[in-house]
């Protein structure tokens, strides 16, 4: 996938994100190549991590993230990885951020769990998404600008990497605004995907791996997008549901799996272990349904 050159050149990348001489204090100062960053509020925790956000001198923002506990360990070690060597790829090669930013690998005194700090988006999508009437035409153009941007990402990381992130849920996409001073629009908003616990690349002939639920090592090109579009479906308000249902039938052929997506006894758990997945949802297939369904949307990615 890439040539020896550019595989040299991604790896001294990746070690300038490591850092040694970290120290931090009862003030909650962290110290980093001689910068100051003031924790900003306590500790969130999520599934799989802990996140914590600092602030620096200039009131830039950051996210800062660590393992959850010893059981999720394993799984941290190999997002570090995977979001070093994403990361690097596309401050190299790329002119748009498609995972967040990543600025440095670190620990803190004496701790056994490395953190990373990483730039900071407004929020995930989920709330977003959850209350989206698709009906409403400005919220049809941001779903479909969601579905083209992420469709994009995943090609280009499919591509590279033989990535699958297998947790592609809206609360793993992250998004900020082209303009802060606007309101949220399909064409004033940014998606990045982020939260690499249970995703699989494979780089310089070599597979690294997390563990989620129902994750698989080898390349399901169509299975991140099925998932996003079906835990959407899932947990949308009921009032919005019918019409999203319709939208989707349209634009993926009525490959649309209904009685998956459903949250009463989390039946959308077998979203995760399903045997097979629809070819529609393959980032290629799901940008050529938008250009041809809607050839008046123009996406700004």
């Amino acid at each position: 996938m890439f040539q020896n050159n550019k595989i040299i050149k991604i790896l001294k990348n990746v070690k300038k994100y490591l850092v040694e001489d970290i120290s931090g204090s009862l003030e909650k100062i962290l110290i980093i190549d001689d910068k100051r960053y003031l924790l900003i509020n306590d500790q969130k925790k999520g599934s799989y991590g802990k996140i914590k956000f600092y602030s620096d001198e200039d009131s830039n923002d950051f996210i800062c993230k660590s393992a959850l506990d010893n059981y999720s360990l394993a799984s941290f070690k190999a997002e570090i990885k995977i979001h070093s060597i994403l990361s690097s790829f596309q401050d190299i090669y790329l002119k748009n951020n498609i995972i967040p930013r990543l600025f440095y690998v670190y620990k803190v005194d004496n701790s056994k769990f490395k953190e990373l700090m990483m730039e900071k988006y407004n929020e995930d999508i989920n709330d977003m998404f959850v209350n989206m009437d698709i009906n409403n035409i400005q919220n049809k153009y941001l779903f479909i600008e969601l579905l083209y941007q992420i469709s994009s990402h995943l090609r280009i990381l499919q591509k590279y990497f033989n990535f699958i992130h297998n947790d592609l849920k809206p609360n793993n996409i992250f998004y900020k605004l082209i303009d802060p001073s606007k309101k949220v629009s399909y064409n004033n908003i940014i998606f990045v995907i982020g939260d690499f616990g249970g995703s699989s690349i494979n780089f310089n002939n070599n597979l690294i791996s997390g563990e989620v639920k129902g994750s698989s090592k080898e390349l399901i090109k169509e299975k991140d997008l099925f998932m996003l579009v079906h835990i959407i479906l899932t947990f949308v308000k009921n009032k919005y549901k019918n019409n999203l249902i319709r939208f989707l039938n349209k634009l993926f052929k009525n490959e649309v799996y209904i009685n998956m997506a459903v949250s009463q006894d989390n039946k959308w758990h077998k979203l995760y272990t399903m045997n097979k997945y629809p070819s529609i949802y393959k980032p290629n297939n799901v940008l050529k349904r938008i250009k041809k369904l809607y050839p008046q949307f123009n996406s700004i990615y």
